[in-house]
């Protein structure tokens, strides 16, 4: 599985992919902590740049959305749930986090 940073929807910021590990029962919160994590660890520039505070980050779809539910569903996000309805291998899927200015 792998995470980038976005500043929006469609704007993935270079070099900011990295892979992530996660259990099959993560839920959306669960990712986006350790996605959070992960890229406070490694890309710490821009993330001091950003925010350094994890709710100003969405964990969003590459479509864009954010990730609570399966998408065209109304069941719950986990890992598990997500590879099944999509068919990706585990390290198929990708996610972005979003940083959002209120």
């Amino acid at each position: 599985m792998a995470v980038a940073l976005y500043v929006n929807k469609s704007r993935q910021l270079p070099n900011s992919k990295l892979m992530l590990s996660c259990l099959e029962d993560d839920g959306p919160q669960q990712v986006k902590f350790k996605a959070f994590n992960k890229q406070s660890a490694f890309n710490p520039h821009i993330i001091n740049r950003l925010s350094d505070n994890i709710n100003d980050f969405k964990l969003i779809y590459r479509s864009g959305k954010e990730v609570d539910y399966i998408p065209q569903s109304n069941v719950e996000f986990t890992v598990k749930r997500y590879r099944e309805a999509t068919g990706l291998s585990y390290q198929s899927l990708q996610f972005g986090l979003l940083f959002c200015e209120y």
